[in-house]
């Protein structure tokens, strides 16, 4: 039978019975100072990647577990009091006092995986109170909270850094709803239950220690930034993109036939080896047509490698005429091909196919070292923006009839933020006065557009004159020449890159534009290629760990504009409105999206477009 306060045998866990008394207890912690941690168990069916599908969740229950009274509201400590609702009992919170959002807690209210939990709750009819919100797994991974792998999942935190030992979860839980129902029956599943809730306040009482000892300015980031951004995000993920299928369906044979013609000319040319196979390709064409000092590594095997920076480096130094120029340069295509076909073409037709026409991607807050969104289901940030086979992706995504896609791209972003904060130069000049910047590169130079934009960008990933030599089809002594004169007119950006690398052998981590850090290991290791990497790491957090910042501030005041942004690609924002009000929308969104740093020392500049296709507005 379903258990109840009769029923129960979980010591130190009160159970939401049917009775008056429970549920005014229960009541009376919700009106309390005192901090809860919540935690939500639902089943879903299965998405074709094997993950649950969120939107078809189901709630199986939730616990809520409290702190002491006289726990500091950001300092909740551990759990004095952990409550149970059942799957049979949440009928009392959606008709009594989670039934509509305007209530608010005393204390703060935190969840691990806030946007999911609530996400959850609001599908099956509970409203998370309007109040201190707080995502412990955002919390950990601004402060640097890790479990030994560098993740931010609840039970790896735990075990490793807070000396807990957490329950399994169970697959056969989860195998059906009816598992899942008989599941929520047993105590080893309760047990479970109500450690995910108690062990959420452990780290959120560590994870506000760890905020509480930072600046204001990182706080205030923490509080009116990040926090609010996990709802604006959920709000995000929730409205999906329309997909074209029989544009998708076309594309993957159109890829199909491409694949076959490049693996027929590979076999033509040389049918001992197989294109697929990195140790063939590598035995047959190292020493021999390509240069094994180009390669990005050595493999275990004791083999120069064939990932695509090294396949690249030889296409680029090979005339397309010769055998190891020809080789290199369909096993780029094959790569390319099959890469979309597998990573983004076949995912998005069966996730188009499973939800009607639309997909649902997951951002990731925590994904990236620099702060920058990652997405999964699909992979978003990697379709290609400029290749041909990108666009071709692209032109997948569309809008409702009547409608049109519009997208706002930043321009320069990470090159205007390195300008900032070089305050005075020849970069800031330019950018106050409105001019082209890889133009004013030309010209002191004295070198084309191309090599003008690489030198330009590659100060902010800590590129040398190799790099420089590579990508720009020269040679290494050029290159050198080259970037000797960029800085000499530019030495302004060597001092800001300099300064992030200082910053970094001084305390060991990096902070952005908003306060935010990232630590910084291996800065002052005695293996010269990890410490040029974690320098390289260095400048390249404070530039683009910055443009995220910008971006995220974007996406947060379009989201309380209201505008119905349903993606964020990098620097670009997309949503869809009604062809006629495209002027409109766009209008807002630039506006809102130039006007994020006041402060800063150059304009921002947020370029609109819009079109059919998500493919049109490039």
């Amino acid at each position: 039978m379903p258990f109840d306060a009769t029923s129960a045998a979980l010591p130190g866990v009160q159970i939401l019975g049917r009775g008056d008394a429970t549920l005014g207890r229960l009541m009376a912690l919700l009106d309390s100072t005192r901090p809860c941690a919540l935690d939500s168990e639902w089943w879903a069916p299965k998405l074709p990647s094997g993950k649950p599908d969120q939107r078809q969740a189901r709630l199986l229950c939730i616990t809520l577990a409290f702190g002491d009274d006289d726990a500091h509201p950001l300092r909740p400590g551990r759990a004095a009091e952990t409550w149970y609702v059942s799957r049979t009992m949440l009928r009392v919170l959606q008709i009594g006092p989670w039934s509509r959002g305007d209530r608010k807690l005393a204390g703060p209210l935190y969840a691990h995986a806030l946007g999911s939990d609530a996400d959850v709750l609001e599908r099956n009819g509970i409203e998370l109170p309007r109040t201190n919100q707080r995502c412990t797994m955002t919390l950990a991974w601004l402060v640097g909270l890790s479990d030994n792998r560098g993740k931010y999942g609840l039970k790896g935190i735990v075990e490793d850094r807070l000396g807990g030992l957490m329950s399994h979860i169970k697959e056969s839980w989860l195998d059906s709803w009816e598992a899942a129902v008989a599941a929520e029956q047993t105590e080893q599943f309760r047990r479970y239950a109500c450690e995910d809730a108690e062990e959420c306040l452990r780290v959120a009482a560590k994870a506000e220690q760890m905020v509480a000892a930072e600046d204001e300015k990182f706080q205030r980031w923490v509080t009116g930034v990040e926090m609010p951004f996990v709802h604006a995000l959920r709000r995000m993920q929730g409205r999906g993109l329309k997909v074209d299928v029989e544009h998708l369906g076309r594309l993957r044979e159109e890829l199909a036939k491409e694949i076959e013609e490049v693996e027929a000319a590979w076999s033509w040319e040389w049918p001992r080896v197989s294109i697929s196979s990195p140790v063939q390709v590598a035995k047959e064409f190292y020493g021999s047509a390509w240069d094994a000092r180009m390669a990005t590594k050595v493999g275990k095997n004791g083999l120069p490698s064939c990932d695509a920076e090294s396949v690249r480096r030889q296409a680029a130094r090979l005339p397309e005429d010769s055998a190891g120029g020809k080789a290199a340069r369909l096993l780029l295509r094959h790569a390319e091909l099959t890469t979309a076909r597998g990573t983004f073409v076949e995912p998005l037709l069966a996730l188009a196919t499973h939800h009607c026409g639309r997909v649902f991607g997951r951002y990731l807050q925590h994904g990236t070292g620099t702060g920058r969104l990652s997405s999964a289901e699909p992979n978003l940030q990697n379709i290609p923006v400029r290749t041909e086979l990108g666009k071709r992706i692209r032109a997948a995504f569309v809008a409702e009839p009547g409608e049109v896609v519009l997208a706002a791209d930043y321009s320069q972003i990470e090159l205007r933020v390195l300008a900032h904060f070089c305050r005075t130069g020849k970069l800031v000049e330019a950018y106050q006065r409105g001019e082209d910047i890889h133009s004013r590169t030309m010209a002191l130079l004295g070198i084309d557009r191309p090599r003008a934009k690489i030198v330009n960008f590659l100060r902010i990933y800590g590129g040398g004159p190799k790099r420089f030599a590579q990508q720009g089809g020269c040679d290494v002594p050029e290159a050198r020449r080259i970037m000797r004169l960029y800085d000499r007119e530019y030495p302004e950006v060597g001092r800001v890159m300099e300064a992030a690398v200082s910053a970094a052998r001084r305390n060991g981590r990096v902070k952005t534009w908003s306060g935010r850090f990232r630590a910084m290991p291996g800065i002052d290791a005695e293996d010269r290629g990890e410490k040029a990497a974690a320098e390289r790491r260095a400048g390249n957090t404070a530039i683009q760990g910055s443009a995220s910042d910008l971006v995220k501030l974007a996406l947060l005041a379009a989201d309380q504009a209201g505008l119905p942004i349903d993606a964020q690609v990098h620097d670009e924002l997309r949503l869809c409105c009604p062809a006629e009000e495209a002027e409109v929308h766009g209008e807002r969104l630039k506006a809102i999206m130039e006007a994020v740093a006041p402060d800063f020392r150059v304009p921002l500049v947020a370029e609109v477009h819009s079109g059919p296709t998500w493919a049109d507005c490039k």
